[in-house]
């Protein structure tokens, strides 16, 4: 019997009402590298908010079960976004922690952690904290 290795899904959702440029997702890359050296698999979805990508991340859950879904969050309309996609998925999947990342929980904590929908936050450095 093969057993598939469970892995971490990192997530950043862009508000296509935000105006601002599409940037790579460097924080979440590092944290994916940071996990594939201790052997644990990530898949990174970045993107506009929108139907498809809602559906392709629900796919990618139901296939894969990842051990649980990080956000990296900007202080910005995205922030809605992410928000939203957080209680769809914490009501779809309770059993998976939601957990978030970034300069809005670095800044927020306080705020952040109280919203029913996310388990975890991390501050500052994520890599370091995922790898532990």
């Amino acid at each position: 019997m093969i057993v598939k290795k469970r892995s971490v899904l990192l997530l950043r959702i862009e508000s296509p009402d935000d105006g601002n440029k599409f940037f790579p997702p460097f924080g979440l890359l590092y944290i994916s590298a940071a996990l594939d050296n201790i052997g644990v698999g990530s898949k990174v979805f970045h993107d506009y908010e929108s139907d498809k990508l809602f559906n392709d991340i629900n796919k990618y859950i139901i296939d894969n079960n990842p051990l649980w879904i990080g956000f990296s969050v900007i202080t910005n309309k995205g922030l809605m976004s992410s928000l939203k996609l957080s209680r769809e998925l914490k009501k779809k999947y309770p059993t998976i922690p939601i957990v978030w990342g970034g300069i809005h929980p670095t800044l927020s904590g306080d705020q952040t952690i109280v919203e029913e929908s996310i388990d975890y936050i991390i501050t500052n450095e994520g890599e370091i904290v995922a790898k532990n």
